[in-house]
């Protein structure tokens, strides 16, 4: 098991030093670090991959907070391009993992929240199919939106269930703020986890 830190929390320890925050996250055992894609406007992955192990430690996750399940094809098309040029990036990069933050502003009636989590279904299984031959392992977390299609143990099993090959980003976090048991979730999750957020 690896100790990790989100990225913007290690590199932020110091505002005015970004070495020096990194030196203090690794003297405090964290030893991995993750990225979300917004960070990556000023370097690429692998920059910042060789910026980090300069201190010892490594990039386990690439974070893709995306906007993909629009319900406009072309859009919808062309964000799911975006992903799979982040995906093949982290491979170059030899990032291991890349979770998929599905978002989408337009949920308003159940119907919306199925439309949501179908369009999330078919994404991620491309995003999954597509990375299957690289060394990049595709996880979605649990979220704490209840008016998001995947903040509830039945709603991870559904995309599990649905999305072959997908694996969980377990956010125990996440999961409390939607007084969904955590315990109950990781033993009914568990055989899917790859990583935990805390």
């Amino acid at each position: 098991m690896k100790i990790s830190s989100f990225a913007i929390h290690a590199l932020d320890h110091t505002a005015d030093n970004r070495e020096e925050g990194l030196k203090v996250a690794a003297q405090m055992g964290i030893e991995t670090v993750e990225f979300f894609n917004s960070e990556l406007n000023q370097k690429s992955l692998k920059e910042l991959k060789a910026f980090v192990n300069k201190e010892g430690i490594d990039i386990c996750t690439l974070i893709i907070v995306s906007n993909f399940p629009y319900r406009q094809v072309d859009r919808y098309e062309e964000e799911k391009a975006k992903i799979k040029e982040l995906i093949s990036e982290a491979e170059n990069a030899g990032v291991p993992m890349v979770m998929i933050v599905p978002m989408a502003d337009y949920v308003r009636t159940d119907e919306d929240k199925i439309f949501l989590r179908d369009r999330i279904v078919e994404g991620m299984q491309e995003f999954v199919d597509y990375a299957k031959d690289m060394k990049v392992t595709v996880t979605m977390e649990n979220f704490s939106r209840v008016d998001f299609p995947y903040s509830t143990i039945e709603e991870m099993e559904y995309l599990i269930d649905n999305v072959k090959g997908l694996k969980l980003t377990f956010d125990a976090g996440n999961f409390y703020c939607v007084y969904v048991d955590i315990i109950e979730a990781y033993e009914r999750l568990k055989e899917h986890i790859v990583n935990v957020h805390m």
